[in-house]
């Protein structure tokens, strides 16, 4: 590279000043900074949700151009949602009460998702209160 730049006529285009890539530390190698261990077991997030959606196909409601053909439209019918969140570990449905309540269907599902996400955050609290209320005394709480 040196060579390169002593006998290269374009010049160099760019530097960079903080030189090769180097990976930041983590939020868990700045507490351990700060005397804060948190096992590697408990460093990964335990929970997840996951949904599948079908829809059924129908003639579509838009009509073509010259240069588009619309063949078909996707309808939202219902949405399957699980978890392993304890107390959300059976698969729940969602099924499209009557024609046009997409969007109450979509809420409903969203709201489930909701309180899946809360019970983990209450469980996760729980679990970590010990770590959290060390990171609370350090001086710099503020940034985790």
């Amino acid at each position: 590279f040196h060579r390169h730049v002593k006998t290269c006529e374009v010049g160099v285009k760019e530097y960079y000043s903080n030189g090769a890539f180097t990976l930041k530390k983590t939020i868990f190698d700045e507490l351990e900074e700060h005397g804060i261990s948190i096992p590697k077991e408990n460093q990964t997030f335990p929970y997840r949700a996951s949904y599948d959606i079908e829809c059924l196909l129908k003639k579509p409601s838009i009509p073509g151009t010259s240069k588009i053909d619309y063949s078909s439209e996707h309808v939202l019918v219902s949405v399957s949602v699980c978890s392993n969140v304890p107390g959300f570990l059976e698969p729940r449905c969602f099924v499209l009460a009557k024609e046009g309540a997409h969007k109450q269907l979509v809420k409903e599902m969203l709201n489930y998702l909701l309180e899946i996400s809360e019970t983990s955050a209450a469980l996760l609290r729980e679990k970590y209160r010990d770590y959290l209320e060390l990171i609370a005394k350090t001086p710099v709480s503020e940034k985790f």
